[in-house]
């Protein structure tokens, strides 16, 4: 796998050479917090980092409050793109670039709503009061999520053409012939891993853009004592987060500090009386940042969010939590949140949970335009 990529980064860098049949395999995928999850207030993080999604995920989380509660938590999420791309989609398409002879010409900042579409079914169950949720209730949600603009920024399009001729340049030096042919792949691969200013290419192509704008949807239902007869609207909403990447202000960087901040309109079937269960619609509205630093396989953020009820304060009120995340693998990563939830009783949130995502992803190097 590893002398297929040499090929194709080496294609995508020269104009001289032609592997037009090649493939490469995107790395660094990673399906975020499903939407159901985060309209249930039960995900790790309700401020997403946008990343790229794997092709399907499953997320677990165990959550404990106060130490009374053990609900179960899943989430099932695809990306439609992976199913039913396009056959001329490439990998330039995908991240939102154009080339021209080796080069990144500029970054096309609508490209990624379909290609970055995901969808999710996620499911909770609850065996006490907390938070939003109601005891020996089970809640269902579906959601979906997309990219709507991405802006790249100058230092991050410099960056990925340096990072493209570099490679090109230490392929070349490695004992790749300009005529196509590899006399020696084993001696090829072993003098690119030693490679200093290879390896560094190659950890500049994981820059992420300057700017991204992204939007999600969710909506939820409730089944009382897990009887579907007694099923009942839960709550819905909509949210849009944009975020900054200091990584893209540097072509040296391999670290990134990112602020993400989101605005969030919820339909809610509030509890407005806990004795007779008497629920109530009311329009809500979430407001808030995170900053999150990431350096190698792991990361750190905090995130701070308002929530504030039309018409009636008693239902206000903050979430603060702080959560670290370590990379195992490229499909698998585990996550550990803590801090105070949204409500105001048994509002502790504590979470362990992993997060697999599993598929490949082929695309073609040939940039045709």
């Amino acid at each position: 796998m590893r002398r297929i990529i040499i090929l194709i980064f080496l294609f995508c860098s020269s104009a001289c050479l032609c592997f037009a049949q090649q493939q490469i395999g995107l790395q660094n995928l990673k399906t975020p917090n499903a939407p159901g999850f985060q309209i249930l207030d039960i995900a790790p993080s309700s401020i997403e980092k946008p990343t790229n999604p794997k092709e399907f995920a499953l997320s677990v989380f165990n959550l404990s409050n106060n130490g009374t509660a053990l609900p179960k938590n899943f989430a099932f999420e695809i990306s439609p793109y992976w199913l039913f791309k396009p056959a001329d989609e490439n990998v330039y398409k995908y991240l939102n670039l154009d080339t021209k002879k080796g080069a990144v010409t500029q970054g096309n900042s609508t490209g990624g709503i379909l290609r970055k579409l995901s969808i999710s079914f996620a499911s909770s169950f609850n065996d006490s009061t907390t938070g939003s949720l109601l005891k020996n209730t089970n809640y269902v949600s579906f959601g979906a999520r997309t990219n709507i603009i991405t802006i790249n920024g100058n230092k991050r399009i410099g960056a990925l053409t340096t990072a493209f001729k570099t490679m090109h340049t230490e392929i070349m030096k490695a004992g790749f012939k300009s005529g196509g042919g590899v006399s020696d792949p084993d001696s090829i691969e072993a003098t690119l891993k030693n490679s200093r200013a290879y390896q560094q290419a190659v950890a500049s192509l994981t820059i992420p853009p300057l700017f991204q704008l992204d939007g999600a949807f969710a909506v939820s239902e409730a089944f009382a004592n897990n009887e579907y007869k007694k099923h009942r609207f839960n709550r819905s909403g909509i949210w849009l987060s944009a975020t900054l990447s200091a990584a893209a202000l540097s072509k040296t960087k391999n670290d990134n500090l990112s602020f993400i901040f989101l605005g969030r309109i919820i339909w809610d079937n509030a509890l407005i009386d806990t004795t007779g269960n008497l629920l109530q619609r009311k329009n809500a509205y979430d407001f808030g940042g995170k900053a999150d630093y990431s350096i190698g396989r792991f990361s750190i953020s905090i995130e701070h969010l308002n929530r504030i009820y039309s018409g009636n304060n008693i239902h206000n009120s903050n979430r603060t939590v702080g959560t670290l995340q370590y990379k195992i693998n490229d499909s698998f990563y585990i996550t550990g949140t803590y801090g105070e939830n949204f409500g105001t009783a048994n509002n502790l949130i504590t979470l362990l949970g992993i997060n697999w995502g599993l598929g490949n992803s082929p695309l073609s190097a040939v940039n045709k335009k």
